[in-house]
């Protein structure tokens, strides 16, 4: 068994107990202020963490870096203004990300250039000012990509040309869409954007 610790936001002091062989944990709407996720470290059968709809402003991912079998990390609507994100580069099997309604200014998504199996990134509705494409450059199991409702005036999509599975990209309207270095294109006479859209069937969703 092992047992996290989290504070709720009443002043509480809580305690949920698990087995060591969980594959999903799921403590969404528990009004939990603070949580220590340390015991997470023996749980290397999880496949599933969900923390969203809470009131974490914190939250100290480093025992998923135990966890290589981690596949959804669920942390929306939260109060997160920063998150470390490395120890989920630990996580090969990582598909799933939901971050959105949150207040996040800067978010660094190295690590997950290390997830080949990526699907699904969520990080709608914070406060990010820049975002760093390319870790996503090879996540050929991307499918959608959601930055919509965040404060991000200039974006180089080229990272997401390579991405095969790519269905859905949203972003708001004016956000300044541009390619620096598309692989197989000559430099010299480079398409138009619109074209590299067309090129890449994406369904890009402007959210006004």
């Amino acid at each position: 068994m092992i047992t996290l610790t989290l504070n709720t936001t009443d002043g509480n002091k809580e305690e949920f107990m698990t087995s060591s062989d969980v594959t999903q944990i799921n403590l969404s709407s528990r009004s939990i202020a603070a949580i220590d996720l340390s015991s997470l470290d023996a749980c290397s059968s999880l496949e599933e963490l969900d923390l969203s709809n809470n009131d974490l402003m914190a939250v100290d991912l480093a025992p998923l870096s135990f966890c290589p079998k981690l596949q959804t990390l669920r942390l929306s609507h939260n109060k997160l203004m920063t998150i470390d994100l490395e120890p989920i580069g630990y996580c090969s099997k990582f598909r799933e990300l939901y971050l959105s309604d949150n207040r996040i200014m800067r978010l660094d998504i190295e690590s997950l250039s290390n997830c080949h199996e990526l699907s699904r990134i969520e990080v709608q509705n914070n406060n990010i000012i820049q975002l760093y494409l390319n870790p996503l450059s090879e996540s050929s199991k991307l499918e959608k990509l959601d930055i919509s409702q965040n404060r991000i005036k200039h974006l180089d999509v080229s990272p997401l040309f390579s991405c095969s599975s790519l269905i859905t990209f949203i972003f708001d309207s004016d956000v300044d869409l541009h390619s620096y270095i598309v692989a197989g294109l000559s430099h010299s006479n480079p398409p138009s954007l619109n074209e590299l859209i067309k090129k890449m069937e994406i369904r890009f969703i402007i959210d006004e």
